[in-house]
């Protein structure tokens, strides 16, 4: 019976050691962290903290302003020299024609015409201006869309904007004639159509075509430069993201009646 009693009193002991050092380490922790609460509290420290996260992501948001109002001005709106180009060839098809822009229907040859001649000045222009779409799109006469809201045009989609890619393997056709898709020897989008659906005037998919539109017709002789339109974000229907839009309109020698835009994705 002694041992027996020898080991409690040993047991005890170790519990009391523990006891007297542990319990007395764990009060001065919580101690010392109410303190620190205390003068964090007194100090305005975590006020400060969240300003200063604050002003960090402030500050991050006013580069990717600065970089895209930058992409916007220098890079996806300056597409002067695409539309002269587009312009002039334009006017010599129509010339040679003895037609006016107000003349190339959808799936009529004038219309494949003034589309194939454009085609490689809009080509040039989405592999250097990193944008997830070129457009050049006919307007039909008196600038309003037909009864199924096509439109002729040619719409050059970049799935990889970012990348230059020599054989054009991110280059897909949205829209365009058949006959001038074997010519660039391009693959169709998934979604591919031959002519461009316009949703009716006043909705935010169709602000592109109809508000730079209105403007050039009720400004006839404004410069092409000052009827340039930057869109809202909107989803076209052809990648279930939005993009911002911008329009500029191509004249021809009666009216305003061809319209070339670009888009650039938000994203």
């Amino acid at each position: 019976m002694i041992p027996a009693i020898g080991k409690t009193r040993g047991v005890r002991r170790g519990l009391t050691f523990k006891v007297l050092v542990v319990v007395p380490f764990c009060i001065a922790l919580a101690i010392q962290g109410l303190v620190s609460v205390g003068v964090l509290a007194r100090s305005q420290t975590l006020e400060q903290m969240e300003v200063d996260a604050y002003d960090l992501f402030s500050e991050r948001v006013s580069s990717r302003a600065g970089y895209l109002e930058n992409d916007m001005i220098f890079r996806w709106s300056d597409f002067d020299a695409v539309v002269d180009s587009v312009g002039s060839r334009v006017a010599n098809v129509l010339a040679a024609s003895g037609s006016a822009a107000t003349d190339a229907t959808p799936g009529s040859s004038l219309s494949l015409d003034v589309l194939d001649a454009s085609a490689d000045d809009l080509l040039s222009f989405t592999r250097r201006a990193e944008v997830d779409g070129v457009y050049l799109v006919l307007a039909n006469a008196e600038g309003d869309a037909t009864e199924d809201g096509g439109h002729s045009a040619l719409y050059i989609r970049d799935s990889n904007p970012k990348v230059d890619v020599p054989n054009g393997s991110d280059l897909l056709l949205a829209a365009c004639p058949i006959s001038v898709a074997r010519r660039l020897g391009i693959a169709l989008d998934s979604q591919w159509s031959a002519t461009f659906p316009l949703a009716a005037e006043g909705e935010d998919q169709s602000s592109f075509y109809y508000k730079p539109l209105r403007a050039a017709q009720q400004y006839p002789d404004a410069d092409v430069n000052d009827l340039g339109y930057w869109g809202r974000p909107v989803d076209l229907g052809w990648t279930g993201t939005q993009s911002v839009t911008y329009s500029k309109p191509i004249r021809d020698a009666a009216s305003w009646a061809c319209w070339a835009w670009r888009c650039d994705s938000t994203a």
